[in-house]
């Protein structure tokens, strides 16, 4: 088990394109940078989710379903200030960063890096909701001149208020 935020799903897979072209040579980017969520619950009208012990599960076409468990922490709660943190380094530019009301909507490209990266585009959809989440991305990139598409399902669940000891 790993301490993550919420976003750390949504951000991590978002990270996927975006580390491409914001992070240094050689340095990759972990899980715990991207996250997700359904919206089982009501929607609130706040940008958070309860602090507690959650289950996630990344699902792309073709491949097996990925399930992790997670950490999420009181600073780890807010999806906006965790999406924001998130996207804000290297050369990128949003057309849409729209998060509340229990939806999110992020679209946005990031220039090329040293010639293995391409440009690349990042769209996140999704509902979130206190102790759900549910979220689509999808990132179209070229890496070393071939292209390379990413889809990917995310879901999230709140499964205790306390995180079991490592």
């Amino acid at each position: 088990m790993t301490r993550l935020s919420i976003l750390a799903a949504t951000t991590a897979l978002a990270a996927l394109s975006l580390a491409a072209c914001s992070k240094p040579a050689g340095e990759t980017t972990t899980a715990a940078e991207t996250a997700a969520a359904p919206a089982a619950t009501p929607v609130a009208a706040t940008t958070t989710v309860q602090p507690g012990y959650w289950e996630s599960i990344k699902v792309s076409p073709g491949e097996e379903p990925e399930t992790d468990h997670d950490c999420v922490t009181a600073e780890d709660s807010d999806i906006n200030a965790q999406l924001k943190k998130s996207l804000a380094s290297g050369d990128c530019k949003f057309t849409k960063q729209q998060v509340g009301g229990g939806r999110i909507d992020i679209e946005g490209t990031c220039g090329a890096q040293a010639g293995v990266v391409g440009v690349s585009t990042t769209r996140i959809t999704g509902a979130y909701a206190p102790t759900s989440y549910n979220f689509d991305l999808s990132i179209r990139m070229t890496v070393k001149g071939e292209p390379m598409n990413m889809d990917m399902k995310v879901t999230g669940k709140r499964i205790g208020d306390t995180c079991p000891s490592e």
